[in-house]
Formats: structure tokens, sequence, C-alpha cells
């Protein structure tokens, strides 16, 4: 179980950072220009710019007492991500072990599109379900 463990923490790396380019990975800023009421709404990506880090708006993390857990965060720069995990106990040595996993994450492509990535991670591996909509 623990090898299922490790080998889901490096798929859902692997999966982020493929899916996300790394000059474009830090900040997401969306900034509207109201000249009218047709005018769009302009995306624009940068790392590290002043005055322009992404601020977290809603956290939050539980765990009982046997490794169930839930997390949930999202941020200013439209990102945000969460998941539960789901532990079972095994009955010949009384150890929990994790079970499964469902979550979620999105964020704004450097299209401008939003993309929202659902997955579910068991022992038949990680399944992601991929949605593309306009933001």
């Amino acid at each position: 179980m623990k090898t299922f463990v490790i080998i889901f923490v490096l798929t859902v790396l692997v999966a982020y950072n493929s899916a996300v380019p790394a000059n474009k990975r830090d900040i997401g800023i969306v900034l509207q220009q109201a000249k009218n009421d047709a005018e769009a709404t302009t995306v624009i990506y940068g790392n590290n710019i002043p005055g322009h880090e992404a601020e977290i708006l809603h956290q939050e993390f539980n765990k009982d007492d046997h490794g169930n857990y839930n997390f949930a965060y999202k941020q200013s720069d439209l990102q945000q991500r969460e998941e539960t995990g789901t532990v079972v106990k095994d009955e010949e040595t009384g150890n929990y072990t994790l079970d499964n996993v469902v979550g979620s994450y999105e964020y704004i492509r450097p299209d401008g599109k939003k993309q929202r990535v659902e997955y579910t991670a068991d022992k038949e591996g990680f399944k992601p379900n991929i949605i593309v909509t306009d933001a």
C-alpha cells in the first residue's frame, strides 16, 4: 500500500507539472478593463510580479483518527483544489491503509480557458477526467 501512495503522489506531481508550463505556473493575473460592456477579460501570466502575488481566499484541512482526510483551497488567481482520502482497516493487521483518493483541481490555462481535472486514485490506478471550458 505504501507503494501505491508513493506512485499516486508521483503521478499527481507529474500530471500537474505537465499540465501547466513551468514559467506560467506561479501566478495567473486576471485584469478586467471596463472601457465598455462588450470588452472581454484579459488574462496575463507572469512569475513574481511585485504586488500581484496570489492570495489564499479559502483553505481547510480535516483528518480523523483513522487517517481519512479532506482538504481544499482556493486562490485569488483562480486556482483551486480539493481532495478526499479514504482509509480502510486491514482486519489481519489492524492497520489502516489508504484505499482511495478522489479530488479535483482547476486553473486558467495560458490560452485563457479554464481547465478542471477531476480524478480518482485507487487500486486500479490514477483516473483523471479533464474538462476545458471558457473562463
